[in-house]
């Protein structure tokens, strides 16, 4: 049972969940610091029967070698910024000031890479499914390219993305252009490998909701705070201890997400790594209103 304070003292509840989101950051930010500097060599020893070893396989068969090398480089690319990320975070929330607003965009961006990693390691898929996310994931980067710099820049990424539709329709690999207005564009929309399709473009918040979705309810709040909106923004002065379990919350579901969609893959079983005290703090510094809201009076 959780027991709340007589008289439901703010001072109490704030310091209480800002020090259990601090301690779960630090822990997050540890994980993923350790389960980071393993996972190379886990990669190498992976087993032939495992999702990795299956994916390996599919690319020395020459299937999905460009998806193969694409996936290893997009893992790397978001562990480390998960890893910055956290590491940011946890500096912000070390300092002597508790400053929410600051801190929910990078908490918000946890959420993002996260759900970003599981997606695209999904071990409930298969090869060709993932190969077909792999290359949505790569086309996407094009396409933001040739919309959003230089004009030279534009013109190598567009004859980058024309050379790797040739390349990959030798291999069985097809693209769909998008339609716009009903007439079709150059633009990449979706990509086909045997029965399996993946779609270049998507919301951030269907994402997150799909891959993480114990946190699906907190994404707008996140955003509103991020974009400026007053009601979000007034709730950061209101109750401030909202926003540090707002940021444990999101960061300990991210995190866990992340942790089992690389381990997975690999063939390891995800350990646990959160003080069970700590998530029964940060339920403990709920309001009482909030916390029959909540309904649940069990921590963990």
């Amino acid at each position: 049972m959780i027991r709340v304070m007589a008289g439901d003292d703010d001072e109490y509840r704030f310091y209480l969940a800002v020090g259990a989101a601090r301690k779960i950051v630090s822990q997050c930010r540890a994980h993923v610091e350790s389960a980071t500097s393993k996972l190379s060599s886990r990669v190498e020893r992976a087993a032939s029967a495992t999702p990795h070893g299956r994916d390996l396989a599919a690319a020395s068969d020459g299937d999905h070698s460009l998806a193969y090398r694409q996936r290893i480089a997009h893992v790397e690319s978001m562990c480390n910024a998960l890893l910055s990320h956290l590491r940011g975070l946890e500096v912000l929330l070390l300092h002597d000031t508790f400053y929410p607003l600051p801190a929910i965009p990078v908490v918000r961006s946890i959420a993002e890479v996260a759900a970003s990693c599981s997606w695209i390691l999904d071990s409930n898929i298969g090869p060709d499914e993932r190969a077909a996310r792999a290359y949505a994931s790569l086309f996407r980067s094009l396409e933001t390219t040739i919309s959003a710099t230089l004009p030279a820049d534009a013109a190598m990424a567009t004859m980058l993305r024309e050379s790797l539709i040739q390349e990959l329709r030798g291999r069985g690999v097809r693209v769909v252009r998008r339609v716009r207005n009903e007439v079709q564009t150059d633009e990449v929309s979706q990509v086909h490998v045997g029965r399996s399709q993946a779609k270049t473009n998507y919301q951030y918040s269907l994402r997150v909701a799909t891959e993480i979705p114990l946190i699906a309810g907190t994404y707008s709040g996140m955003s509103g705070i991020t974009h400026g909106e007053y009601t979000h923004l007034s709730s950061s002065w209101d109750s401030p201890d909202t926003h540090a379990r707002l940021i444990g919350l999101v960061s300990q579901r991210s995190v866990e997400a992340w942790s089992r969609a690389v381990h997975t893959w690999v063939g390891v079983e995800p350990g646990p790594f959160i003080n069970p005290n700590d998530q029964k703090n940060l339920i403990r510094s709920m309001p009482r209103a909030l916390l029959a809201e909540f309904g649940g009076t069990q921590a963990g």
